[in-house]
């Protein structure tokens, strides 16, 4: 089943670019939505989502995965 695409692109003011995708399909229960993402750099990022909605509650369970390249630095612990 198709989904809804939507695709973004930023430029910044020395010529850096940098854009993003997301597809969004319904489900019989909620939706998923898939996003990637590429900095400036290179880098990049994707982020998945499985969204349910509970009928009986109302109540909406989301499932996110997120994955960089390259990885996010790790925290810096100043003692503080």
């Amino acid at each position: 089943k198709a989904g809804k695409a939507r695709q973004v692109g930023w430029a910044g003011p020395e010529g850096q670019q940098a854009t993003r995708t997301d597809v969004t399909r319904r489900t019989e229960t909620g939706y998923t939505r898939n996003s990637t993402a590429t900095g400036p750099q290179g880098g990049t990022a994707t982020r998945d989502v499985v969204a349910t909605r509970n009928a009986e509650s109302g109540t909406w369970t989301k499932d996110v995965t997120v994955d960089r390249t390259p990885s996010p630095a790790p925290a810096v612990n100043d003692g503080g």
